[in-house]
């Protein structure tokens, strides 16, 4: 299986990065990044999320949600009792599948060039942060929490589009038969 590394913007699968400046709209607001948006969910002050929003990078934005200063949300690390999809089970990762999601669904763009991804295997490589829960720190090493949610993603947005070519090919034959969705087929 291929297997996809990304961790900076720089090359063709920074997209991939929360620090993507491709604002996404979730949560009752216009985030700057995707990274703006997760960070903000760690905390239920609405104060630390609005500091959090109006910050001008993501990097910004990151340090404040990492300041171990400010009071975590109390179910952070908490296991999902709904998780949605079902392999998110943190809620710390259902925030991050929701934001993921809005970033790819919004941004068309990225959305497709996510699902050109095909099949690979996508990993965000933390080898200098040493991040082994949402990345992997060396190859195979680590929970790589965000490649999993990537893929998700990717596999809801492919699903997506097949039901939205298969209604528009509907659409598109109903109209060449002369029909409308208003009329109904004529009986035998």
């Amino acid at each position: 299986m291929e297997r996809i590394a990304f961790f900076t913007l720089k090359g063709p699968f920074g997209f991939c990065s929360n620090f993507s400046r491709h604002k996404v709209r979730i949560f009752g607001k216009v985030w700057v990044t995707s990274e703006h948006a997760y960070q903000a969910m760690k905390f239920l002050d609405p104060e630390i999320q609005t500091l959090i929003w109006s910050q001008d990078t993501p990097r910004k934005a990151a340090d404040i949600g990492r300041d171990p200063r400010l009071p975590l949300r109390p179910d952070w690390e908490s296991t999902d009792p709904n998780p949605s999809p079902p392999a998110i089970e943190k809620v710390k990762d259902r925030f991050m599948y929701e934001v993921v999601l809005a970033k790819f669904r919004q941004n068309k763009g990225l959305g497709k060039m996510l699902c050109d991804s095909g099949s690979a295997y996508l990993v965000e490589d933390t080898h200098r942060t040493g991040d082994a829960y949402w990345g992997e720190t060396s190859p195979g090493v680590g929970h790589n929490r965000l490649g999993h949610i990537l893929m998700k993603v990717r596999d809801k947005l492919r699903e997506e589009y097949r039901q939205m070519n298969a209604c528009q090919e509907l659409t598109r034959l109903t109209e060449a038969m002369g029909l409308y969705p208003w009329q109904q087929l004529p009986e035998d």
